[in-house]
């Protein structure tokens, strides 16, 4: 008899691991609800039960035992390349590591937005220039299919680096464990912090809209001239769309967590006792005397969890700026070190109603914000800075608009 479910929906991380372990490709990837999840042929699967069994979402008790003790030191870095720290989310400790590690003949499993597709997925890198497309943050939740199938056979040939969000490195880790060990090189895992996986369905509609009908070539939602921005970029790198997390309608949701996947709010992962070899992602809260010996605005935070942790890090201490932190303020300044994320009161609300009015109506009713006007208005004053010096009058007159079109 065919097996009908993997594991319970509601808690179903969207990883795909079932997908590239199905030995007959019984299991296929759909979006449901906005997120993705597993769909098995009833036809073709044969009840062996590999899916279920190495189903992450099944093994809550192989997630607590995976974990290591909460670390003595908190460490707050940067880079000390200065363009490479401004280009970044944050301090650019992720970009230094992915280098170095393809430099010592290693290959780099990170997340790209696929210009083909307009999709956010995992993939590998092999060369310098591969990683360029992996930088910054995306903060969408990544497609993973395909992926575990080309680690599986790359991992090999040369050491493996794969950085993801805690419940994608459990993935990885779970792959690990399905091959022979005697076969393989060494591999490392990096977490970056998560406060939960926004949905892949209303990005792609969101940007398809912004877009004007020109092809997007990449985006970004942090670091540079523009960070704390969605940006999208074309042609020749030539900018089209550029609003700030306070205007754009699927970044504010994203602040907003209303558009994570349901599972989020009651993470395995949260907390201080992490899974990966190292854990990175900005230094909220960290003390001001250190904040003002950083020259550019960003610092990475990072837990070395194991051995392993120590060897990655030992690859780039001449490469960046670090110093020790108390553990409690790291844990303190970010919130996912302490519980999982909150699910919003207007959650269930926004996603009923996108239902029936689609994203940009349900953000309308639900935000009563009428995004496009705002960005209208936006728009006019960067003109009018260019025509005018920013006088008192012009201010008070484009302030009162926007005053009155929220």
């Amino acid at each position: 008899m065919a097996i009908v479910q993997i594991c319970e929906k509601e808690k179903c991380f969207g990883c795909s691991l079932c997908h590239d372990l199905c030995p007959v490709g019984a299991i296929s990837i759909e979006t449901i609800g906005g997120f993705y999840y597993p769909v098995i042929d009833k036809e073709k699967c044969v009840s062996c039960g590999k899916c279920q069994k190495f189903c992450p979402a099944n093994n809550e008790e192989n997630i607590e035992k995976s974990k290591n003790e909460t670390p003595d030191i908190a460490y707050a870095a940067w880079s000390k390349d200065d363009k490479r720290h401004f280009e970044s989310a944050s301090g650019g400790i992720a970009t230094e590591l992915s280098k170095a590690f393809i430099e010592r003949g290693g290959f780099v499993v990170g997340v790209w937005f696929n210009p083909e597709t307009y999709v956010v997925e995992h993939k590998i890198c092999e060369t310098i220039d591969e990683l360029e497309a992996c930088a910054k943050s995306k903060y969408v939740q990544s497609s993973k299919t395909g992926i575990w199938s080309k680690i599986k056979e790359k991992i090999k040939e040369k050491p493996c680096l794969f950085i993801g969000v805690p419940c994608e490195v459990f993935a990885f880790k779970t792959l690990c464990t399905t091959l022979d060990q005697t076969k393989i090189k060494p591999f490392y895992c990096v977490d970056i912090l998560c406060r939960g996986g926004s949905s892949p369905h209303i990005f792609n509609e969101h940007i398809r809209k912004i877009n004007n009908g020109k092809h997007i070539k990449n985006i970004s939602f942090r670091g540079g001239e523009y960070d704390g921005s969605l940006v999208l970029y074309g042609k020749d790198d030539k900018i089209i769309y550029n609003f700030n997390a306070l205007y754009d309608p699927y970044y504010i949701c994203f602040e907003k967590h209303s558009i994570f996947r349901k599972n989020c709010f009651s993470c395995m992962f949260a907390g201080s006792k992490r899974i990966s070899d190292l854990t990175i992602g900005d230094f909220w809260g960290l003390d001001e005397q250190v904040l003002k010996t950083i020259k550019i605005n960003g610092r990475s935070l990072f837990f070395i969890n194991s051995e392993n942790g120590n060897t990655l890090v030992n690859i780039i201490k001449d490469k960046i700026n670090i110093t020790e932190r108390p553990v409690e303020e790291a844990i303190k300044g970010n919130f996912t070190l302490n519980c999982p994320t909150e699910k919003p009161k207007e959650y269930d609300e926004l996603w009923n109603k996108a239902e029936k009015e689609g994203f940009y109506g349900a953000f309308k009713l639900v935000y009563h914000f009428n995004w496009q006007r705002k960005q209208i208005l936006i728009k006019l004053w960067n003109i009018l800075k260019c025509i005018f010096p920013p006088i008192v009058p012009i201010r008070r007159f484009v302030i009162k608009l926007f005053k009155g079109n929220k």
